[in-house]
């Protein structure tokens, strides 16, 4: 009891930390706190939101899974999902070996902030700039996606994508 209770003060205090430097609050498999797209964060990163009940979110992940395998550290691809318990999760993973790091909003609060109304969607963070898409990708939109947000060299990067 008293462990449960220090482990939901440690998330509480690591959610308004987040939300002082524009970050968001979100927690590991294991149920320890992660802030993504900090203010001052210097690395681009692409948080996606899904759901394993979600069918065109899973066919989404798997297509993201693809394209993103030539980003290296160009780009930080972080998969969260979106209200479901670690153990569903850690199910699907199981089934799909997905390389990609895996991250929890298990309330739902952290998509709700960035403005989401559905599954999937994605934010894109560099430093304070924030970018919102939704609805899924086939790989060839995964690659112009990523390339967009510095996957490749910037010379070869399309127009934003809408």
């Amino acid at each position: 009891m008293r462990s449960s209770l220090c482990v939901a003060l440690l998330v509480v205090a690591v959610a308004l930390i987040a939300a002082s430097n524009g970050g968001v609050a979100l927690t590991t498999l294991r149920g320890d706190p992660y802030v993504a797209c900090s203010a001052s964060g210097e690395t681009t990163e692409l948080l996606h939101f899904w759901a394993t009940w979600c069918p065109s979110c899973r066919e989404d992940l798997l297509s993201l899974e693809r394209a993103s395998r030539d980003c290296g550290d160009q780009v930080r691809i972080l998969v969260v999902n979106v209200g479901e318990a670690a153990e569903t999760i850690e199910a699907f993973l199981a089934d799909h070996r997905l390389e990609m790091p895996m991250l929890r909003d298990a309330s739902g609060v952290a998509i709700r902030q960035a403005g989401g109304r559905g599954l999937p969607m994605n934010l894109v963070c560099r430093g304070d700039v924030r970018k919102t898409l939704v609805g899924p990708l086939d790989a060839a939109g995964w690659r112009d996606q990523l390339r967009w947000i510095g996957c490749e060299d910037a010379a070869d990067r399309p127009q934003e994508p809408r």
